[in-house]
């Protein structure tokens, strides 16, 4: 009977503390948890991430709104996010969690895992909107139509990284028009589909089937060398052919020659992209 009475009280109690921390949580000032967030950030990211507000949502989640990123020294609104924590996150070293970010431009949900030093991420977005897109609107052109990807990768954190995984991404419907587009004389351009696959094996991405379709018409091949400590530094070394269709080459044809590129009889040319992720260098 005192054995009964024992455990009996010992649930009561963990009920009690566990009803205690939940409350505690809940009720925590949001800006108050928005600064240690900021903080804990800034340490991991260097001052790239930020969050206007942060609040604790039942059961085991995390609502931020207001999530910034520092993107070529401007700010650039990423939306918001749902922080979703598996239980093992606190039990013992491994860590899972779920975030679902979302904006004016869709929905991207991403699944994090850590075994020991090495993260999993996954993530798949679908319709992703790309008039809307983050940062978009500081384009030279208007930019429509809609984007689909999924990622897998896994990256492991000890010293400068390591990344291995694979991913493609689909474009559907989309179009380049206004500004530089109207400038150049062009019109607007538009892409029915964009395909492209991709592998990544200790930090070497390589281009795998990539095809254009719509008034451009092409395939690109080659590889980037990732630096995840610092991306923009990555070294990249991609080709792309390219021709115009024939409704479309009497008018972009010589767009091309403007761009200084060497048509062949087809309309067509070939770009090199080389240099850092930050400063890539264009040659025709």
């Amino acid at each position: 009977m005192r054995g009964r009475e024992a455990v009996r009280y010992v649930a009561y109690l963990l009920l009690f503390l566990s009803g205690t921390a939940i409350f505690l949580i809940s009720t925590f000032p949001g800006d108050r948890m928005a600064e240690m967030l900021n903080s804990r950030m800034k340490d991991v990211t260097g001052g790239v991430l930020s969050v206007d507000s942060a609040a604790f949502v039942f059961p085991l989640s995390l609502k931020v709104t207001g999530l910034d990123a520092m993107i070529g020294g401007a700010h650039v609104n990423l939306g918001n996010a749902m922080v979703s924590f598996g239980l093992k996150s606190f039990v013992g070293h491994d860590r899972r969690a779920g975030i679902v970010l979302k904006g004016p431009w869709g929905e991207l949900p991403v699944t994090l895992e850590k075994k020991g030093r090495t993260w999993h991420v996954k993530g798949r977005g679908k319709g992703i909107d790309l008039a809307r897109i983050p940062g978009g609107q500081d384009l030279p052109v208007k930019l429509s139509g809609r984007l689909s990807l999924d990622v897998d990768l896994d990256v492991d954190s000890e010293g400068n990284g390591k990344i291995s995984g694979k991913g493609d991404a689909r474009v559907d419907d989309a179009s380049l028009a206004g500004g530089a587009m109207d400038i150049l004389g062009a019109g607007s351009l538009g892409i029915t589909r964009a395909l492209v696959f991709w592998t990544v094996k200790d930090n070497l991405l390589t281009l795998g089937e990539t095809t254009i379709q719509g008034d451009i018409i092409g395939d690109a091949r080659g590889t980037a060398l990732l630096y995840p400590s610092n991306i923009k530094n990555s070294r990249l070394n991609i080709t792309l052919n390219l021709r115009p269709s024939a409704p479309s080459r009497k008018r972009l044809t010589p767009l091309f020659l403007l761009a200084g590129a060497r048509a062949k009889t087809d309309g067509s040319v070939t770009v090199k992209v080389r240099g850092t992720a930050a400063n890539p260098k264009l040659t025709l």
